[in-house]
């Protein structure tokens, strides 16, 4: 399952969450609960322009080969991938909407840049309300919006 961000943007992207295990760029979900700052690290790995066009993956591939499959939960900020879509500068809100064009929810486009998706639990990929589980903020009970397929950035 995909995720699509479109609309009011320079570059439509369509999201992959189920490679993203390998990403450098995921957190783990406790961390995020807890507040643990992880952002700083994803920024630094995102800066570089060869980091921009092939997502940093070393790390992650190399922890991979030595213990195999992971078996935590990850969440990935969408800040970078919102910032790569490039949306006009006019942009304020974003509407989530379900494969069959439903509403979901409607956001600023500053809360959906500081959101982040729930992309794996237990190391297996979300498939009930996937293909992620957006969290708004570093809230231990914020209730994640499920069930979207696209972003609609307007």
């Amino acid at each position: 399952m995909i995720i699509l961000i479109k609309g009011n943007i320079k570059y439509p992207l369509t999201l992959d969450p189920s490679v993203w295990i390998f990403d450098d760029r995921k957190i783990p979900f406790e961390n995020f609960l807890t507040g643990k700052d992880d952002t700083k690290d994803c920024e630094e790995k995102y800066n570089s322009y060869e980091q921009k066009i092939k997502p940093p993956v070393q790390a992650s591939l190399e922890k991979f080969k030595q213990a195999g499959p992971g078996s935590g939960s990850y969440i990935m900020p969408l800040k970078p991938f919102i910032e790569r879509s490039e949306p006009a500068i006019a942009s304020n809100n974003a509407i989530l909407l379900s494969n069959n064009n439903t509403l979901i929810a409607e956001l600023s486009i500053n809360e959906l840049m500081e959101s982040a998706l729930l992309f794996a639990i237990e190391g297996k990929q979300i498939s009930e309300g996937g293909p992620g589980h957006l969290y708004l903020s570093n809230n231990q009970t914020s209730v994640p919006i499920k069930g979207f397929s696209n972003i609609i950035i307007v």
